[in-house]
């Protein structure tokens, strides 16, 4: 049987480095390629055709959903396994519309690693603790809201389609030509027109209103 080949895109080098120590004891797995950046990971996508890209969503190049995304238009078939400092439910829930094939915690182990592979691989999906009981509780939590989206103008319903795909307000802020103070402006003004308090809330919303 042919050996699971991976890349690995992390921006810090000690901690890429670590993973590939990981990768090297698990059976069957090889590491095809690794990058410190987006951009670099995007390369050895291209270039390797890896079975599986284990991600992290914080490369300071380009935005980690952006390179989840591009990862998948590259290579449709490629398994996907984003890896976070710390759970945030709108990056979570938007990786997995984007393509994710589970979700790791920085935090985790050797062991958890390997699971996570070997049960992507076989068509499954895996999380961490933390994070599984995060999209449990944010699917439970995709209730219809009474108040429509058209019920916005169209720059806050663009805000709120860009907050719902996991960017930041310096991010929102170029994509709109705003400043990010006004970005930050809008986003008050959407949570208080929709009566939501918090990004996750925003995040439901917008799928349950399918706008993302």
């Amino acid at each position: 049987m042919a050996a699971v080949r991976a890349v690995l895109v992390h921006q810090q080098e000690l901690y890429l480095e670590a993973l590939v120590v990981a990768i090297s004891q698990i059976k069957d797995v090889e590491v095809a390629a690794k990058g410190t950046s987006g951009a670099e990971g995007l390369r050895c996508i291209e270039n390797t055709k890896p079975d599986i890209l284990i991600l992290d969503l914080a490369v300071n190049d380009v935005p980690g959903h952006v390179v989840l995304e591009k990862a998948k238009a590259l290579h449709p078939t490629l398994k996907v396994i984003p890896i976070s400092m710390t759970p945030m439910l709108d990056q979570i829930m938007h990786a997995l519309r984007t393509g994710a094939n589970g979700y790791l915690l920085q935090s985790a182990s050797p062991e958890d690693l390997s699971l996570a592979i070997n049960t992507v691989m076989k068509g499954g999906t895996w999380f961490s603790p933390e994070v599984s009981k995060m999209v449990i509780s944010g699917y439970i939590g995709l209730t219809a809201n009474e108040i429509p989206v058209n019920t916005l103008p169209e720059k806050k319903r663009n805000i709120l389609k860009l907050i719902a795909k996991g960017m930041k307000n310096s991010e929102i802020a170029v994509v709109m030509k705003l400043s990010v103070k006004s970005v930050e402006n809008y986003r008050w003004q959407i949570m208080e027109q929709l009566d939501i308090h918090n990004a996750a809330g925003l995040v439901r919303y917008a799928v349950q209103q399918r706008i993302v």
